[in-house]
């Protein structure tokens, strides 16, 4: 749904209740929207599956809708209430009550299976949508990852491999004994790693092997996942896999 116009600004209204389990976050950071006509805002997005429906807020305006187009709603959010890891908001709209509550949980998209920061529930109108909130990137961004297994094999001791994701979308990292850097992108399909180049300095030849195989497979990730403990696993589109941890 857009936002209707009226005197030069944009309006919206909206009705929903949605119930947001995420990652670390309290309360959720919802920039301030745009008032001027044909200025962008930016906004927090969160989505869900079967059906499809999306929820977007941005200073403290909210906007749900079904991907049928069957349910429609706008409002404002108040002031959220925080308790522990749980962050609730709440709206009147014309169409009744409107409840959003944060957790710290990831949440895996059903289908393409992305990992969000939050996971998420609306509630509309007496139904109730299931889904996933927030930047991917804010789950990768950040101190580095500190390799600790290339394909099931380990690393060779005393060796140190990394990875960091920047906010710029560059990557760079430690491939065994030389530095690389490129760039990532992140999509509803997945995660890809570009433009892979490193330094040249001569190594061992255990860590030449490691460093050849460790960039291989780098440079073939199609998406990536978190393990239960924590661990970011990258997996490559044959299914080899670099698992690593925050250093």
């Amino acid at each position: 749904m857009h936002p209707g116009r009226m005197n030069g600004h944009f309006t919206t209204t909206l009705t929903l209740s949605a119930v947001l389990a995420g990652c670390t976050v309290a309360p959720v950071a919802i920039p301030a929207i745009e008032q001027s006509p044909g200025t962008a805002a930016t906004a927090w997005l969160a989505r869900g599956n079967e059906p499809g429906w999306r929820l977007e807020m941005a200073g403290g305006g909210l906007v749900f809708q079904t991907a049928d187009g069957a349910t429609q709603a706008s409002g404002r959010a108040r002031d959220p209430q925080v308790q522990g890891d749980t962050t609730t908001y709440t709206a009147s709209t014309t169409a009744g009550a409107l409840t959003t509550v944060i957790m710290s949980r990831r949440c895996q998209d059903s289908m393409s299976g992305m990992p969000y920061p939050q996971t998420v529930t609306v509630e509309v109108q007496g139904r109730r949508f299931q889904g996933c909130g927030g930047d991917p990137a804010e789950l990768l961004r950040g101190d580095e990852w500190v390799v600790e297994d290339i394909a099931g094999s380990g690393i060779v001791d005393g060796s140190r491999v990394t990875v960091q994701f920047g906010p710029d979308e560059r990557v760079t990292g430690r491939a065994s004994c030389n530095r690389f850097m490129g760039s990532y992108a992140l999509s509803g399909e997945g995660l890809q790693l570009k433009g892979l180049a490193s330094t040249r300095m001569a190594c061992a030849e255990a860590l030449n092997r490691q460093e050849t195989r460790f960039l291989q497979i780098l440079g073939q990730v199609v998406r990536h996942e978190f393990t239960t403990d924590g661990a970011l696993v990258l997996v490559a589109a044959d299914g080899q896999r670099l698992r690593a941890r925050r250093g």
